[in-house]
């Protein structure tokens, strides 16, 4: 997670001991000081996380997804989602089928954003490339800060587009997220390509 800019999930990002910490020292204990206190809570239960020296620490709670860590979870999904939170709002999770299948391998979110971003962005600037994209196998583009006229796609926003990939590994997801983002292009386009590779540098157009 890079606060905004992309993310990416994969089987090896969390170690057997270390999910076992997290569930045991945070999650766990979150829960059940939850239904100490008599507080019934439905929905996300987000945790932001920093590893540290001693373990992990919480940051923050977030009562929502997060984004873009949520679209690259999305794209590992093998179950449907709005079964899932259906059956959470009615207090039935317990009857859903097979519960929370996921796809192995891994899966990146890179954002695409506009001119000016992280300050204002800049808003009514065409984006073409987007039609010629849809046939990238294994890729989702997730709309942020688009609008919609005709047939044409404009900015609205500061972070436009997420660009998705589910492959086997992190290198051939990160290979077809930056495949599909070099078809899109709009005026002040910009984002990361360090996504998953460990970079340190950010490409401008």
């Amino acid at each position: 997670n890079t606060g905004g800019m992309g993310a990416y999930s994969t089987d090896e990002l969390l170690p057997a001991d270390l999910r076992k910490q997290v569930f045991d020292s945070i999650v766990f204990p979150t829960i059940k000081g939850l239904q100490k206190d008599g507080i019934p809570y439905c929905g996300f239960l987000y945790f932001g996380l920093m590893l540290s020296s001693v373990g992990p620490k919480v940051l923050e709670f977030n009562c929502r997804s997060g984004d873009p860590e949520t679209q690259a979870i999305v794209m590992r999904m093998d179950f449907d989602l709005a079964e899932l939170l259906q059956a959470c709002a009615s207090g039935a999770l317990e009857r859903v089928a097979g519960g929370c299948k996921w796809k192995p391998g891994a899966s990146i979110c890179t954002v695409v954003a506009s001119a000016g971003y992280p300050g204002t962005g800049k808003k009514g600037v065409e984006i073409t490339g987007l039609q010629e994209t849809n046939s990238t196998e294994g890729t989702v583009v997730f709309h942020a800060g688009t609008v919609r006229e005709n047939s044409k796609y404009y900015t609205s926003g500061g972070r436009v587009l997420g660009v998705c990939a589910e492959a086997p590994s992190v290198d051939l997801a990160a290979s077809l997220v930056y495949d599909r983002i070099s078809r899109i292009s709009f005026h002040g386009m910009q984002y990361r390509s360090d996504i998953g590779r460990r970079l340190s540098h950010s490409v401008q157009m």
